[in-house]
């Protein structure tokens, strides 16, 4: 069975209203592989693109505010673009202070969300390289926020 050509024949054949779409979970779950099978027009905004350079990922703690800031203000820029159908913020989002704006930003120009948990079902291995500790932290936050009801 093919998943990927399952979930991307789903999105592709989703409602015509436009839509952002949460990915929810821990680093190296796959979030940046489930937010490329969604359909055109979309955009996909994360604050790992600000470390994302000439093929290669530099990781710089200090600089992850400037890489929020820039992720919120790509997702502003295209909530204004009717023409953008989806738009797929693809962060680890484990807790409401890291997806509450996204939220409130969407509903202000009346845009439903859509949150989904993308659970790491794979052998991959983690390429950006984050401690274990970091993911046992993501892990332990997304939990306690799951609404499942």
């Amino acid at each position: 069975m093919d998943y990927k050509e399952d979930i991307k024949k789903l999105y592709e054949n989703a409602a015509t209203e436009r839509s952002v779409v949460l990915l929810r979970g821990v680093s190296g779950s796959g979030k940046s592989t489930v937010a490329n099978l969604f359909a055109e027009p979309k955009v996909v905004v994360s604050a790992d693109a600000y470390f994302e350079k000439n093929g290669g990922y530099d990781f710089d703690p200090s600089k992850l505010g400037h890489a929020h800031n820039e992720c919120k203000n790509n997702f502003e820029c295209a909530l204004r673009d009717p023409s953008i159908k989806n738009i797929i913020v693809s962060n680890t989002n484990t807790k409401p202070s890291d997806y509450q704006y996204y939220i409130e930003t969407a509903r202000q120009y009346g845009v439903k969300v859509i949150s989904l948990v993308i659970e790491k079902r794979h052998e991959g291995v983690n390429i950006h390289n984050v401690p274990d500790f970091v993911l046992d932290r993501q892990h332990d936050s997304l939990m306690k926020d799951l609404k499942l009801r």
